[in-house]
């Protein structure tokens, strides 16, 4: 068979879309322009598997070719097809370092974005929300900010759930200022607050900052923990004969507790302490803020 006949019946098929015909006619001629005309049967057949779906076969194909016509631009379109098959597949990993790869071609940081949240959402449906937060760490929150707050609010509920108050507030703190559906992060954030501050006042390891937390970040019976808290450092600065602390204390509970008289005792007790010291002024001042309370005790008249 002579070659021109050859050559003259592999561009007929390539005419017709009978690419694999053409590309073993062309790949046994030497003729003419032959060795670049296999290259367009190969593109061809390349863009048509790359049409149906067969990404990863019509991408090693057009690499094959890469420096006929357009073929490194398509590669690059196959390159993003694959990945997006992953992700269709829920192949979380490899789609992302996919997308990941590609760089700055054209949509691959927005589906990076997307698959590393499909990723996070996946893991936070199965309760993994710690590594939901861990898989989305280098993502572009833009259009993200629920899922991250989602996230962080079942990692910090978790942690709540085990007593682990803390870590639940350090999870929150960076969306302290935000919402999720309406509601505001800050709810969250002052009932692991509130029950941070009970644990440490069963302990007796509260404070006055405790106290101001509290005041603060109301939740559920806050203001009445907030006396009960001011009671305790009252009664313990009596015990420790700190009176002046005592007085601070009291002053805040009112008559919780029957604080006024709580008030009053530690006053007297204050009183005489200064007294004992030879500081006569400063246990006068004292008693005369007694004195319009109670005027019939004849402690704070003989004091006086």
């Amino acid at each position: 068979v002579m070659p021109s006949m050859e050559y003259a019946k592999a561009d007929k098929a390539i005419t017709e879309g009978r690419y694999a015909e053409a590309y073993d006619i062309f790949n046994g001629l030497d003729f003419r322009d032959s060795k670049e005309r296999l290259n367009e049967a190969s593109y061809y057949m390349a863009v048509e598997k790359m049409n149906s779906g067969n990404y990863s076969e019509a991408y090693a194909d057009f690499n094959l070719i890469a420096d006929y016509s357009d073929s490194a631009v398509l590669a690059k379109q196959c390159e993003f097809g694959m990945a997006q098959q992953m992700l269709d597949a829920c192949e979380y990993k490899f789609a992302a370092s996919a997308f990941k790869a590609m760089g700055d071609y054209s949509g691959a940081k927005e589906k990076y974005n997307e698959t590393l949240f499909a990723y996070g959402d996946s893991l936070a449906e199965a309760g993994d929300y710690l590594k939901a937060i861990e898989v989305t760490a280098e993502a572009d929150l833009t259009g993200y900010e629920d899922k991250m707050i989602m996230y962080r609010i079942g990692a910090a509920e978790t942690y709540f759930t085990d007593g682990d108050y803390a870590e639940a507030i350090e999870m929150l703190e960076p969306y302290a200022d935000m919402e999720l559906d309406g509601a505001p992060v800050s709810e969250f954030m002052n009932k692991y607050m509130y029950y941070r501050v009970i644990e440490k006042m069963d302990k007796g390891m509260a404070d006055t900052e405790d106290a101001r937390v509290l005041i603060e970040n109301p939740y559920m019976d806050s203001q009445f923990k907030v006396m009960q808290l001011y009671s305790d450092l009252g009664a313990k600065a009596v015990r420790n004969k700190d009176y002046y602390k005592a007085v601070l204390m009291y002053r805040n509970i009112g008559n919780y507790n029957n604080g006024y008289r709580l008030l009053n005792d530690a006053m007297y007790q204050l009183a005489d302490a200064y007294m004992k010291k030879g500081e006569y002024e400063k246990a006068r001042r004292v008693l005369k803020e007694v004195s319009p309370i109670d005027r019939t005790n004849s402690t704070t008249l003989r004091f006086l």
